[in-house]
């Protein structure tokens, strides 16, 4: 074979691998193998496709192979300087959001608590729960131990036993990134002087909460804390149309071998970061719209039918809560870096059509600032979780009596 032919053969190989990785991902961690045969696709695509360029070029092959890997483990190094360091780092942290955030699916360089076999365990009925005993979470940002109960959930012992207050909610009530004593739910024991317990577990949905909630002592329980994030709107939905998570086992099973590759840093990982981000803004401009609509992911919903479809899944869940638990309930939303959904601007009139009474809503927004937040991550920082405790603290004290 001539340069040229093998080249060309090079080039193709590259593509075919890549496109393998980038378009049939699924597909491979549908299988134990997968795990290690996915980032075997995307060093096998970048070998033939830099070996192909190399020889159609006439460069250096070897000298191109190094000063490939130098740039990637440059770029890693001042994302990871800027992910640990307090400084304003804005091209470190805006890299280091790509490669953490990315397009919230796919190839990313994270953790993710809930699929971390370490760190979780699969639960026919909630997806998931959190395994009891100690842990450690780490990424980019942050690295903080887990003290996990009985019931799966990040508080001690003691507080299953007749909580006064619990906190339902996801990450943010958990408190990802933050050591067990920082979190808002901990805060709030000390600011209320009541027995709180934090049933905060990652990515649940309004849906999971009501099933775990089911669970729960509840007997003591004076108030019910209810964190809502926008991201809960495709949890709820699926469980108000079919009543079920439909969530399997091995599709558990895919995700957490996935999350073990974001977890892992190899050859040309960062290379592959950047062609799965140029496919995304690709595939994102060659889609169609229809004239006026707005793509809000899963940040700021559209104004009129987003707030309308947050509240038509969230108000049958929050009925349910209801015959379960007869007490006050406190609704607030936390999201990644403040952003909000539009669920709080017509939860009250929605709340007095559906019949339901003694339900609050407290707008924490005012009262955050981009300082609160994780630059890269966009959870709450533990200055983030001191400001929630005292300002819900101090709307849960101005609660009508008697209720």
């Amino acid at each position: 074979m001539t340069r040229i032919q093998v080249a060309l053969t090079g080039l193709l190989g590259g593509v075919l691998f890549l496109s393998i990785a980038l378009f049939r991902y699924e597909m491979l961690f549908r299988f134990p193998a997968g795990t290690y045969l996915f980032p075997l696709c995307i060093l096998l695509g970048f070998s033939a496709l830099y070996t192909g360029i190399g020889l159609l070029f006439r460069w250096d092959r070897f000298r191109l192979f190094v000063f490939i890997l130098m740039v990637e483990g440059l770029t890693w190094g001042f994302i990871f300087d800027a992910g640990r360091s307090r400084s304003t780092n804005g091209l470190g942290h805006f890299l280091g959001s790509c490669v953490y955030r990315g397009r919230g699916y796919g190839l990313l360089q994270n953790d993710a608590i809930q699929v971390n076999p370490a760190l979780s365990r699969y639960d026919p009925r909630l997806i998931y729960r959190l395994k009891p005993g100690q842990g450690h979470f780490r990424n980019l940002e942050f690295s903080t131990s887990l003290r996990i109960n009985s019931r799966g959930l990040r508080d001690d012992e003691a507080s299953l036993h007749q909580p006064e207050l619990i906190v339902l909610g996801d990450s943010f009530s958990m408190g990802w990134g933050v050591e067990q004593e920082e979190t808002f739910p901990q805060l709030l024991e000390h600011h209320t002087g009541r027995k709180v317990l934090n049933a905060g577990i990652s990515s649940y949905g309004t849906a999971r909460e009501y099933l775990l909630l089911q669970e729960l002592d509840r007997s003591h329980c004076g108030t019910l804390v209810i964190q809502y994030c926008d991201n809960d709107l495709s949890e709820n939905m699926v469980y108000r149309h079919t009543g079920t998570l439909d969530y399997s086992r091995s599709r558990y099973q895919q995700t957490v071998r996935m999350n073990t590759v974001n977890r892992w840093l190899f050859p040309f990982k960062l290379s592959f970061l950047v062609l799965q981000r140029l496919e995304y803004l690709i595939e994102n401009q060659l889609a169609s719209r229809p004239p006026g609509s707005s793509h809000s992911g899963k940040g700021v919903t559209p104004a009129g039918d987003g707030q309308n479809q947050h509240l038509d899944h969230f108000i049958p869940i929050l009925k349910k809560i209801r015959k379960v638990y007869a007490g006050p309930i406190v609704v607030t939303e936390l999201s990644s870096h403040g952003i909000q959904s539009c669920l709080s601007a017509g939860l009250r009139m929605r709340l007095r059509e559906a019949a339901l009474s003694g339900i609050y809503y407290c707008d924490l927004s005012g009262h955050l600032s981009t300082e609160d937040y994780f630059r890269i991550d966009g959870h709450l920082n533990p200055e983030g979780h001191r400001k929630v405790a005292f300002w819900l603290g101090e709307f849960i004290r101005q609660l009508p009596p008697g209720f």
